[in-house]
């Protein structure tokens, strides 16, 4: 859901359009999301393949994907259109949705046929997860953006069980990439990720002791 129209970098939108009008049975769409520069904005992902489709274009130097539906909707009254939108991995700024409804009678020609459009920017979350320092000391993370591995460096001020987690922006866990007992000292562990995970970002939960730290981490693998 995108809560109070913003988005957060990464994360999957489930996105319903619905097209209403009393005395109509046929319905169509479709629908953008859009950077300022007129490129795309993320991706649009087809959730029912029965009644959606994506068609690409190239419009003034970009190449654009929308959705639209595959075949005219048989409704009474309206009718919802269901896909997914993809945000972008890193903020790209707002983001605009432009969408389009289409409500027909079927009777072959234009007459109480009716074309609706609207569109709504969304924003960049600045909420959502963020860096917690926590009580880690010492922490870095690096390089950025990750490629093939990532480090994790800091000070462990004493022996003690240190754990370091990988969750995803929604907060499902992904690996446990550290679970032992450590002496204290400085430490540097670094954790191969060639090719394991989606280009995306992520986020890194550090523990050391009752110490908890967060970091979150973009992995690119273009």
């Amino acid at each position: 859901t995108l809560v109070g129209w913003t988005y957060t970098p990464g994360v999957t939108y489930p996105i319903s359009v619905t097209v209403s009008k009393t005395g109509v049975n046929k319905y169509g769409f479709n629908f953008e999301a859009l950077q300022s520069t007129g490129a795309n904005a993320g991706t649009l992902v087809i959730t029912n393949a029965t009644e959606t489709k994506t068609l690409s274009g190239n419009i003034a130097g970009n190449l654009r994907t929308t959705v639209t539906h595959k075949a005219v909707a048989n409704s009474t009254g309206t009718h919802t259109f269901n896909f997914n939108w993809i945000a972008p991995a890193t903020s790209v700024g707002n983001v605009t949705f432009y969408t389009a409804g289409n409500c027909a009678n079927g009777n072959n020609n234009t007459s109480g046929d009716y074309i609706y459009t609207a569109s709504q920017v969304v924003t960049p979350s600045t909420a959502g997860i963020e860096d917690y320092a926590g009580e880690v000391q010492n922490l870095i993370v690096f390089p950025k953006p990750v490629a093939d591995f990532v480090n994790v460096h800091f000070s462990n001020n004493k022996s003690q069980a240190v754990k370091i987690e990988l969750f995803d922006l929604n907060g499902r866990f992904q690996e446990l990439l550290l679970n032992d007992v450590e002496n204290a000292g400085i430490k540097l562990f670094r954790f191969n990720f060639t090719e394991r995970y989606s280009t995306g970002v992520y986020l890194l939960k550090v523990m050391a002791g009752d110490n908890v730290s967060y970091k979150k981490i973009y992995i690119s693998n273009n």
